[in-house]
């Protein structure tokens, strides 16, 4: 166990690690939606030291949240980053835990959309502030967390370094070869609505070399899930 002594150390082995300040924030979406998340700053530094590389952690789910606690997970954790020098975002976009049934349900169908753009509103709010440095910016995260992490480097390339744990990368590939179909998988319109959501996309056949076409897997047979996009709003970060 790590305990804290009261001047916010670590204690044990690790005493000579102090943590990062953790502030809670609160900012408005591009479409006006109420959102929170966390900022971790560099152990040590304050606001007037910045603007410090800044590296962004999205939660899992993405029924999910990052809660105001100290949090020293195996998985991307904030305070560890924070030791190394690093200011950490933590986003709580749409689709997540605490602000009830509708705000979680507005990424059903659509996931990778709007709550992407609420990542960015978030990023662009604290380069604005002198916290974050444009410069120096990485994403990470694990489950949908890595799928976000995923999605975010095939959208723009204002992240030099981007982790991708458990994550999906192809929706279509997901529902055809797995055991189960995922929970939110019902039968999709077209392969180009999972596509649109997968980060992974398709070679361009034309600067392809040709391939020796082989028989479908029977089990690729069975249908895909549908995620119906909602929004164009999701490439406002590129």
């Amino acid at each position: 166990m790590v305990e804290l002594d009261g001047a916010g150390q670590f204690g044990g082995q690790t005493h000579h690690a102090v943590r990062g300040v953790q502030e809670r924030l609160s900012y408005e979406a591009s479409d006006g939606l109420a959102l929170d998340g966390l900022l971790v700053l560099p152990a040590g530094r304050s606001h007037k030291d910045g603007p410090f590389p800044l590296v962004t952690l999205v939660h899992g789910g993405p029924y999910d949240r990052h809660a105001d606690r100290l949090m020293l997970g195996w998985h991307p954790s904030g305070q560890w980053l924070a030791t190394a020098g690093y200011a950490v975002f933590l986003p709580n976009p749409r689709g997540g835990q605490g602000h009830g049934h509708d705000f979680a349900v507005r990424v059903a169908g659509a996931v990778g959309l709007d709550e992407w753009t609420d990542i960015c509103t978030g990023i662009d709010l604290l380069i604005a502030d002198g916290v974050a440095n444009p410069d120096r910016l990485g994403i990470g995260g694990w489950s949908h967390g890595g799928f976000m992490a995923a999605w975010a480097v095939g959208q723009t390339d204002r992240f030099k370094a981007a982790v991708m744990g458990a994550g999906i990368s192809d929706w279509g590939m997901l529902a055809a070869t797995g055991e189960v179909l995922p929970p939110r998988a019902t039968q999709v319109r077209s392969r180009a609505q999972v596509r649109r959501i997968s980060p992974r996309k398709p070679l361009d056949p034309r600067t392809q070399p040709p391939t020796r076409r082989t028989p479908p897997h029977p089990r690729l047979v069975r249908p895909v899930a549908r995620m119906t996009p909602t929004s164009d709003r999701h490439d406002r970060c590129g």
